[in-house]
């Protein structure tokens, strides 16, 4: 993101609607087809945005790198830097005009350490223990939510809260 950009979207104070938490829940676990890297094992939730359910996957990878994100309420970090060399650059071509941001990832601050996990809420299909937004139609939902809100008293560090469940 362009700094004429973070002035004009980035605020440093929170927005006058009230800070909201997403919500995930835990949901099954299956096979699933990646077009990438054929079929993997999706730990699956439901990520909630207001009223909306939305899918996310938790992981997709299970060879001991990573895993979901365990039960707990986390900080939502403000987006750290483009993700676009990273594999999400596609959903912007398969769907022209309708996906926003694809390389604005949010990193997640685990209760473990302080600042970036390596964590994110992003876009895609496939999950190393993200929380990866698999309803590619419902990322502008995700993406409006995250960079609209603020954390008080945070400097405009933190975005919202996650909360994790099974």
């Amino acid at each position: 993101m362009n700094s004429k950009a973070a002035k004009e979207y980035l605020q440093k104070t929170p927005s006058t609607q009230s800070t909201e938490t997403l919500r995930v829940r835990y949901g099954r676990m299956s096979e699933e087809n990646s077009p990438i890297k054929g079929r993997r094992l999706q730990q699956w939730a439901a990520l909630t945005v207001g009223d909306q359910d939305i899918t996310v996957t938790l992981n997709s990878a299970w060879d001991s790198t990573f895993t979901p994100i365990p039960q707990g309420t986390y900080r939502i970090m403000a987006p750290d830097y483009s993700h676009a060399k990273t594999s999400t650059e596609g959903y912007r071509n398969t769907y022209p005009g309708k996906i926003k941001a694809n390389d604005v990832w949010f990193p997640i601050e685990l209760q473990s350490g302080a600042g970036n996990s390596s964590r994110y809420v992003h876009i895609g299909h496939l999950s190393d223990g993200c929380v990866t937004v698999y309803d590619i139609h419902r990322w502008n939902t995700v993406y409006n939510f995250l960079i609209s809100h603020r954390l008080p008293n945070t400097d405009g560090k933190y975005v919202a809260l996650l909360e994790v469940t099974k």
